[in-house]
């Protein structure tokens, strides 16, 4: 028998693969985007992407504008990895959502009705089924009262959405600030997976990604002299119970074909809750873990 200590399986694992996004967008005259560019870098090898790293360039956006460009550059390394939850789209679909809140600011339109915009219409095949997609960003914004809710100073919320899986998700994050220090009080989620048999079960997936997300946006691996350096939950310190947002989940019942619910939550959780920072404090989060930003959550 043999049994690895926690220390021991933190420090030879294999690791998710960091990247580096640089988007560019163009907008017409009615703050409609029509035109994005996006250089993706990772880990390669062989000139292959690592396992973990793979993005596909039919990724939302592709096929909802007239104009699209993905390109790619590889980066050698040694280090093992492999994929997390979701597998990749928690990687990168928080990269995807806080730029398009700033594509949607840049355009002085409001996040959620810019969102909806571009999901109006399509120029060519998308992953997307547009009307669910739609209704998700709809269902969760009516819940969390999205542009009529009065809210204190210091409070703010954050939209985002992500379609992986099969399965459609929407949140609408609430937040408090002091500072640099952030407390995500609120989560209002919908979400469509198709017929929904076990609730119960099923929210609890919902609640279970969403804290997964929250909690790895704050975390890293680093690495020294060759080494991992974090080893147990002291220097790798998971989201505690007491930390937990009170999570309001909402299906949307249809009979679209059956998805998996154990990746679907997990992507849109991180930039659901850094849209809702920059509106609480006017720092934009572009890089993770968010203490990177200054910003404690």
């Amino acid at each position: 028998q043999l049994q690895w200590t926690r220390k021991d399986d933190m420090q030879h694992d294999y690791y998710r693969p960091a990247a580096w996004h640089h988007f560019k967008a163009g907008l017409d005259d009615d703050g409609r985007m029509i035109a994005f560019d996006h250089h993706f870098i990772t880990f390669g090898k062989d000139g292959e992407t690592v396992n973990g790293a793979n993005l596909s360039p039919d990724h939302y956006p592709a096929g909802l504008v007239p104009n699209f460009r993905f390109r790619q550059s590889l980066v050698d390394i040694n280090v093992p990895t492999g994929p997390w939850r979701s597998p990749g789209h928690s990687a990168y679909g928080w990269v995807y959502q806080g730029f398009f809140d700033e594509v949607a600011l840049a355009a002085g339109r409001d996040p959620l009705e810019w969102r909806l915009d571009l999901l109006s219409r399509s120029y060519g095949d998308t992953q997307l089924d547009l009307q669910r997609a739609t209704d998700v960003l709809k269902l969760a914004a009516k819940k969390a009262g999205w542009g009529t809710k009065a809210l204190d100073s210091g409070r703010a919320q954050g939209v985002a959405f992500h379609h992986d899986h099969g399965g459609y998700v929407a949140y609408v994050v609430e937040v408090a600030a002091e500072g640099s220090r952030v407390n995500v009080e609120k989560v209002f989620a919908a979400v469509d997976i198709g017929p929904v048999i076990n609730l119960s079960g099923a929210k609890n997936q919902v609640e279970g990604g969403f804290v997964d997300g929250l909690s790895t946006a704050n975390l890293e691996i680093t690495f020294a002299n060759g080494a991992v350096q974090q080893s147990n939950f002291d220097d790798y310190e998971l989201l505690r119970i007491g930390q937990a947002p009170e999570i309001d989940v909402e299906f949307i019942q249809s009979d679209n074909r059956p998805s998996g619910l154990g990746e679907p939550p997990v992507a849109p959780a991180a930039p659901a809750v850094l849209n809702a920072v920059y509106a609480a404090t006017g720092t934009r989060v572009r890089t993770l873990p968010f203490s990177r930003a200054g910003i404690s959550v």
